[in-house]
């Protein structure tokens, strides 16, 4: 998990990667060969890594494993919520929104987790 890194150098770690996904973002695309990946899509495993090493190094505790069984209530409360209130359920569309709730909660987490780290590391 490198968590032998100090925690300023993984923020600095995260947002050169950040840039270059950025940067190279249709060459990224292309690569992948999907048009439809945007560099947020990318960079929600590299903030993934980054929140659970800071966590890891502040408090003892990687909160990744948390987050990804709140992402799974969630696909199921979507699940429910196309079949029941929908009538149909669609994969596609299901798979679609899953992954932007996906990609909007990492980075506010995200967020309060460099907050919090910040304010504790004074």
């Amino acid at each position: 998990m490198l968590t032998f890194v100090e925690w300023p150098y993984i923020l600095a770690i995260t947002l050169a990667v950040g840039v270059v996904i950025f940067a190279l973002r249709h060459r990224i695309t292309r690569i992948l060969g999907m048009r439809g990946v945007q560099p947020l899509d990318v960079m929600v495993l590299v903030l993934w890594w980054s929140m659970s090493a800071l966590a890891f190094q502040t408090w003892m505790h990687a909160g990744i494993v948390n987050l990804w069984i709140m992402f799974f209530l969630w696909g199921m409360a979507l699940i429910l919520l196309q079949a029941f209130i929908g009538g149909h359920f669609e994969v596609r569309r299901f798979l679609k929104s899953w992954w932007i709730i996906i990609k909007w909660a990492t980075m506010l987490a995200y967020l309060v987790v460099v907050i919090l780290v910040l304010v504790v590391n004074k």
